[in-house]
């Protein structure tokens, strides 16, 4: 607690560690999806000419195990 009052004010609240042995986490990723550094999801369509990319059946059925029906 008495660690906490020392300084400039700032609060230490981690370390970081680099090891350059691991590929970082988008080389990983990239390795399972090759088109992830060209493309990210964040930057992937989601609609062509105000139209879904996917349909909402096709999403049922990628996303089955989690889709939830309400009635």
């Amino acid at each position: 607690m008495a660690k906490s009052y020392e300084g400039d004010g700032r609060i230490p609240i981690g370390i970081f560690l680099i090891n350059p042995n691991v590929p970082t986490f988008e080389e990983r990723y990239a390795q399972r999806l090759p088109n992830y550094l060209k493309v990210p999801p964040a930057r992937e369509p989601i609609e062509v000419d105000g139209k879904p990319v996917i349909t909402t059946e096709k999403f049922k059925e990628i996303f089955k195990k989690y889709v939830i029906e309400l009635k």
